[in-house]
């Protein structure tokens, strides 16, 4: 609830992603999939790419971070979902310098 009240937006085609700072250390990520998107099968196929794709992301340490999908995600491939969560971590500075 954090996140939506205090957290900055950054928005793409097909997902929104919110984040703020946390007092934890390390990095928490949620995902948000409403029954507009589609059936339970959908939702759960685009859930389950998003986690993928941001597990092999290195992710800046004591964050919260919950993205949002849009209707588009429903019908988005993995690489685009890949090139949409790449692009909103540039654009949110999300993403640790070695």
């Amino acid at each position: 609830m954090v996140v939506r009240k205090t957290g900055r937006n950054w928005v793409s085609r097909i997902l929104v992603l919110r984040a703020v700072k946390n007092e934890t250390g390390f990095s928490r990520v949620g995902f948000s999939v409403s029954k507009r998107v589609g059936k339970a099968v959908v939702r759960n196929l685009v859930k389950r790419r998003l986690k993928e794709i941001v597990r092999r992301r290195n992710i800046v340490e004591g964050m919260d971070i919950v993205f949002t999908a849009r209707l588009p995600a429903a019908d988005a491939s993995y690489s685009e979902l890949d090139r949409a969560v790449t692009h909103l971590f540039n654009r949110a500075d999300l993403i640790s310098k070695p």
